[in-house]
C-alpha cells in the first residue's frame, strides 16, 4: 500500500510531520485542537444552550433531536463562507471530513433513520453558485440515504445573511416543498449553518404538512 507523505496545514500552513499528526488529514494538531467544537450540552429541539432545558422556540417545534457539531466561528465560518461563496472546494473537503466522521460516530443513533435530507437552494441560486454545499458535504457518507428530490426550495429568496430575525421569518415562509414520498418516513435535516433557526423551521413545516415522521436536524454549525 502506498503511503501519502503528510501534508501543509490548510489553517497555518504548517508542514505537518508525524509529531503534528491530527485526526485530519488537513490540519495539524494545533489547529485541529483549536476548532470551536461544540463540548457543551445543548437544547434537544433547538441546539441552543438553555439554563432551565425549557425549549420556547416555536419554529423547533416539529424537530425530535437537534445535532450540531461547531460553534459557527472561525475558523469554521470562514471556511463555510469560503464553500458557500467563493467555490473553495479544498476547504469544502476539509468540512466534509468533519461530517464524514460525525456520522460513522453517530451510526448507531441515525442508522434506523430513512434518509438523511440536505437543505435545498432554489434552481437560480443552484445556477449561480454551481452547487448546492449541503449536498456536497454529505456526499461521501455512507450511514444513510442521501435523498436530493425529496425537498424543493419553490420561491426564490434574498439570502438570510445580514436580514433581521422578523425579516428572515417573512423571507423564507412558504418557500420549501415536500414530496409526498416522505409520508410516514423518519428524516435527518442536514444545513451547514443555524443562526435563527427560521430556515429550518420552515423546511421542518413543510415536511410535517407532507407528513413525515420523526424529524431530526444536523447542523455543521450553530449561533450561539
Amino acid at each position: 500500500m502506498i503511503q501519502l507523505l503528510p501534508a501543509w496545514c490548510f489553517h497555518c500552513h504548517r508542514f505537518i510531520s508525524r509529531p503534528l499528526l491530527s485526526p485530519s488529514p488537513y490540519l495539524c494538531r494545533s489547529c485541529y485542537e483549536m476548532l470551536p467544537v461544540i463540548d457543551r450540552p445543548i437544547c434537544r429541539r433547538c441546539g441552543l444552550h438553555h439554563p432551565t432545558g425549557d425549549c420556547r422556540e416555536p419554529w423547533a417545534e416539529h424537530i425530535h433531536t437537534f445535532y450540531a457539531m461547531f460553534y459557527y466561528q472561525d475558523p469554521i465560518q470562514r471556511w463555510i463562507v469560503n464553500l458557500k461563496y467563493s467555490g473553495g472546494f479544498f476547504a469544502g473537503r476539509l468540512l466534509r471530513h468533519f461530517i464524514d466522521v460525525w456520522f460513522e460516530t453517530n451510526a448507531e443513533r441515525v442508522r434506523n433513520l430513512d434518509a438523511v435530507l440536505p437543505v435545498p437552494i432554489h434552481p437560480f441560486r443552484l445556477r449561480q453558485r454551481g452547487f448546492n454545499q449541503t449536498t456536497f458535504l454529505l456526499r461521501k457518507q455512507r450511514i444513510l440515504p442521501l435523498q436530493t428530490r425529496i425537498l424543493k426550495k419553490q420561491r426564490f429568496t434574498s439570502q438570510q445573511a445580514g436580514l433581521a430575525r422578523w425579516k428572515r421569518s417573512d423571507n423564507i415562509r412558504d418557500s420549501f416543498q415536500a414530496h409526498a414520498s416522505v409520508h410516514s418516513k423518519n428524516v435527518l435535516v442536514f444545513d451547514d449553518v443555524c443562526t435563527t433557526g427560521q430556515t429550518l423551521g420552515e423546511v421542518c413545516t413543510c415536511l410535517k404538512k407532507a407528513g413525515a415522521g420523526e424529524i431530526h436536524v444536523l447542523t455543521l454549525s450553530r449561533s450561539m
